[in-house]
């Protein structure tokens, strides 16, 4: 598949299935990509400025993309002449990073997504081994380029790469990612209101990171729940009223939706919730 300032869903059907095939998403720019199913191979070739979820691959092979974030399960993981390129992975086996590879980043997998124990399980990958930062670079990546507490291993009769050349997430740059998708095989948009839980077992310090973040949220709720009661009362009075508060979060919000490029996501979204809705007769 090749897209451009697209975003693309794939399940399968039962005339079509995706389980068990091979996909290929070469050359896609600004594009979102997802694949909610287990499968035998992906290849992601020349893609750039991209998200892309894989539901479960038992083989992932990551080669000349740049500025690629993908969020995958898979039993084996390559990646290959790379730059700016951040792979959030649940694995049992050693990431391998070979060639012309530069500021890659591993982090562990952070996807909120309900048939994750389902494609994990056919691809044959535990979530509870989960070795996405102790990746294997044969080109002779230097231990030292690990953010923390990493582990690479490495052939140290090669020439060592720069420092950023492969890095490991900081905690504190850890953000969930959730799957626009509901439950069940077809693919229907979901609200967002209930996202699915964490899927795979959090490392200790990016489990905390996310709990600090949850409480950060809901602070930032009552303190906006607060505020919308004051302007309230005051709007009784003939002052301000907790509309006015209202629609300034929303052109904020509206803003960051424009400025961050979300917003087209969206709109793909919806039109792609109403081709479903056609094709199965609602």
């Amino acid at each position: 598949m090749r897209l451009e300032k697209k975003t693309m869903l794939r399940s399968g059907t039962a005339q079509s299935p995706l389980r068990g095939k091979d996909v290929r998403i070469v050359e896609c720019s600004e594009s979102y990509v997802y694949i909610l199913n287990s499968t035998h191979r992906v290849s992601v070739i020349g893609c750039m400025d991209c998200t892309i979820f894989v539901g479960a691959a038992v083989s992932l092979s990551i080669n000349a993309c740049s500025r690629l974030k993908i969020i995958a399960t898979a039993k084996n993981c390559r990646v290959s002449n790379c730059v700016d390129t951040t792979v959030y992975l649940c694995t049992n086996h050693k990431p391998i990073v070979i060639g012309d590879t530069r500021a890659v980043v591993f982090g562990p997998y952070n996807a909120s997504y309900d048939q994750f124990e389902r494609d994990a399980k056919v691809v044959g990958v535990d979530p509870t081994k989960n070795t996405w930062d102790d990746y294997y670079a044969p080109i002779g990546v230097s231990a030292s380029s690990s953010a923390f507490s990493g582990s690479p291993n490495t052939d140290q009769h090669l020439p060592t790469l720069p420092a950023s050349a492969v890095t490991l997430l900081p905690p504190e740059k850890f953000f969930p990612f959730v799957v626009p998708i509901a439950k069940e095989s077809e693919p229907t948009i979901s609200s967002g209101v209930t996202p699915a839980p964490q899927a795979a077992p959090l490392p200790p310090k990016y489990a905390e990171i996310i709990e600090r973040r949850k409480a950060e949220v809901e602070a930032l709720r009552k303190a906006v729940r607060t505020a919308q009661s004051k302007y309230a009362d005051d709007g009784k009075q003939g002052g301000s009223s907790g509309q006015d508060l209202q629609s300034v979060v929303q052109d904020y919000f509206r803003e960051w939706l424009i400025t961050s490029g979300n917003l087209r996501q969206i709109n793909d979204l919806v039109k792609l919730e109403e081709e479903f809705s056609k094709a199965a007769g609602k």
